[in-house]
């Protein structure tokens, strides 16, 4: 077996389900909930707390999916949870063009317009910058385990072109969006990857780790000094769309 065959063998070994924690809403629009009632009892949000109508909250343009679809799954627990306890935490918006732009709570918003058919919602408003509202679009969503490795660097790329933020600099990415250099290091190694295997991962984003392509790419340089670069890259295409096709396989089983 191949060095490239074992670190893709071992990622389809580490893909886990993963759960999601509940949030809540409560479903009976003449009781308060519980965002209400702790607004309430200790002033935790103040003024900034409304209750809006979700016709007039506009998706993010900083949202870091790829991918747009929720987990069908996952949502719906969410909603049932949503319906039987409340709605623990507000979400996000900023005032925008007399609308409100959502800034997070983006599952939150799609269990309560969509699944539940609700017509209002708790939000804390916040009227921040354009800077402020993407980077905390990605900082909410960074640690979130539907949101990928590869979606992340995309989110943290596109945020530095927007921005003008240094993507080299590693002292200010990793304080900027507060995530370890470790993390930083195994995220940029996405962007040092062979375009074949960027084609897959932009179709699924979730099909390789940052972990993963840290080690591919250390095996792809030991491959280069010891094969050549064609040799190297024709061996790693060869395990790669294998690994795909059993990878897409397995998440049809799995959903």
């Amino acid at each position: 077996m191949s060095k490239f065959n074992q670190l893709l063998h071992k990622q389809k070994q580490e893909k886990k389900v993963t759960s999601i924690q509940p949030e809540n809403q409560q479903t009976q629009e003449e009781h308060l909930s519980p965002v209400q009632r702790r607004a309430q009892t200790g002033n935790q949000y103040g003024s900034a707390l409304k209750r809006l109508s979700v016709d007039l909250i506009d998706p993010s343009p900083y949202q870091p999916r790829l991918v747009a679809a929720l987990d069908t799954q996952d949502l719906q627990e969410l909603a049932d949870n949503i319906r039987q306890h409340g709605q623990i935490n507000p979400i996000v918006v900023r005032p925008k063009n007399g609308r409100y732009e959502l800034i997070g709570g983006e599952r939150r918003l799609h269990a309560i317009r969509d699944l539940l058919k609700l017509k209002d919602i708790d939000c804390l408003i916040k009227d921040v910058s354009d800077e402020k509202a993407a980077l905390t679009a990605l900082v909410d969503n960074i640690n979130r385990a539907d949101l990928s490795d590869y979606e992340i660097a995309h989110a943290l790329l596109n945020n530095c072109e927007r921005f003008g933020y240094p993507i080299d600099n590693v002292e200010f990415i990793t304080e900027k969006f507060n995530i370890s250099r470790n993390k930083y290091y195994r995220l940029m190694s996405l962007f040092e990857l062979p375009e074949f295997i960027h084609a897959g991962l932009k179709n699924d984003p979730t099909c390789l780790s940052g972990s993963a392509a840290s080690l591919i790419k250390t095996a792809l340089n030991k491959a280069k000094d010891q094969m050549g670069m064609e040799s190297s890259l024709n061996l790693l295409r060869k395990h790669w769309e294998s690994y795909l096709s059993e990878f897409k396989l397995t998440n049809r089983i799995n959903t």
